[in-house]
């Protein structure tokens, strides 16, 4: 990454070094992995491209199920960017707008573990 685009962000992102798998909510369908994660938003890396624009309900799914809220934890979030990475890959980043309780306590759990 360059410079510039890292001094440009609002927040500090943190790289996540456990595997956390994002779905949707709804049919519990692959999205991406989660690769960092900041105060307020979240980068996933994904085969297909997000819209950025768009508002998912998406879910964590942690396994092994080592956190009290489960092993999925939903939250509501919009697609900020996306751009390919490689010829099957994507990058996206994603802002937080509504987070629940188990998603939550899942992502400050990952946060203090990476620290």
């Amino acid at each position: 990454m360059n410079d510039e685009l890292a001094n440009n962000r609002r927040y500090v992102r943190r790289s996540l070094k456990s595997r956390v798998t994002v779905v949707t909510q709804a049919g519990r369908e692959h999205v991406g992995t989660l690769v960092d994660v900041s105060e307020h938003g979240f980068g996933i890396t994904c085969y297909h491209p997000c819209t950025p624009g768009d508002v998912q309900m998406l879910a964590l799914l942690h396994l092994p199920q080592d956190h009290d809220g489960g092993r999925l934890a939903g939250l509501e979030a919009k697609c900020v960017w996306c751009r390919r990475i490689g010829a099957t890959h994507y990058a996206s980043g994603f802002a937080m707008q509504t987070v629940s309780e188990p998603a939550r306590r899942l992502l400050e759990q990952l946060l203090q573990r990476n620290e």
